[in-house]
């Protein structure tokens, strides 16, 4: 008789269980179906988008200076070699690695050309991950 009483409360849960999904569900789909705007009997227009640009802000001049200098022509032949060395460590291995290069940042760095500063930032940003 216990079992019987314990399936008859199951079947009773799970009949109610899936009569609450059912007005769940419902309930979703006419609230889905409803308007959500208010007549308040006033005819208001949205205001119109215009396709024009609009005047650009004013921004007053700055002085950035004086640019840095750089090279021009050829790199001397050792800061060559040491750029060859960062660029085949770069590529090498998975993501590359600039580890043991020293020298060879060093050598680009005290050449002073502003090229190689731009070289050596694209290579930390590819090499840092």
């Amino acid at each position: 008789m216990v079992g019987g009483v314990c399936q008859g409360m199951i079947g009773s849960r799970a009949s109610r269980t899936r009569s609450g999904a059912v007005l769940l569900v419902a309930a979703l789909a006419l609230s889905a179906c409803s308007s959500t705007s208010i007549d308040d009997g006033s005819s208001a227009q949205p205001a119109p988008v215009s396709s024009q640009p609009g005047p650009l802000p004013t921004v007053p001049p700055q002085d950035f200076g004086s640019p840095p200098p750089f090279g021009q022509g050829d790199l001397d032949a050792a800061v060559q070699d040491a750029v060859d060395g960062l660029l085949v460590a770069a590529a090498s291995g998975a993501g590359g690695s600039l580890d043991g290069q020293t020298g060879a940042i060093t050598r680009m760095g005290s050449s002073g050309d502003a090229r190689l500063g731009w070289l050596f930032s694209d290579l930390l940003r590819f090499t840092q991950g």
